[in-house]
């Protein structure tokens, strides 16, 4: 079974990684409804995900601000 939520959409085809990639969209646009749906569907913890998006996002905020100095 797969997941569509509103303009979060796969690359039309059924595949191995199409709802970690229907995650990853969600948590891009901060569709944090899909977000947990998706999560639960990937057998995930939605917590950690988001935790991890957000330390993702911090390693990338320094390595912007390294190279604008």
């Amino acid at each position: 079974m797969w997941l569509y939520y509103g303009e979060i959409s796969g690359l039309g085809q059924p595949g191995t990684y199409r709802n970690a990639l229907l995650l990853a969209q969600a948590m891009e646009k901060q569709q944090f409804n899909a977000v947990q749906a998706l999560a639960e569907r990937l057998q995930l913890n939605a917590l950690p995900v988001l935790s991890l998006q957000m330390e993702a996002l911090g390693k990338a905020n320094e390595i912007i601000e390294m190279s604008q100095e």
